[in-house]
């Protein structure tokens, strides 16, 4: 992730926890307008199955993904 040298990211999941078919809400603030972010998520399931997961997104006019 590129980040700001004024700030650092804020990355908030909700919920935190739950079970794997859960929708959550990602939302990345602390960014510059119009910066590309790289997000990517990754899991052991049962029998040590990998699942990883990444998209690039650009951050809003305020600065934020949601």
């Amino acid at each position: 992730m590129t980040t700001n040298p004024a700030s650092a990211p804020v990355v908030s999941v909700t919920p935190a926890d739950g079970l794997i078919d859960e929708p959550r809400r990602i939302v990345v603030s602390g960014l510059a307008p119009d910066e590309l972010v790289a997000i990517s998520a990754r899991t052991v399931r049962a029998g040590g199955v990998v699942w990883y997961s990444q998209a690039t997104f650009m951050a809003d006019a305020d600065a934020s993904l949601i």
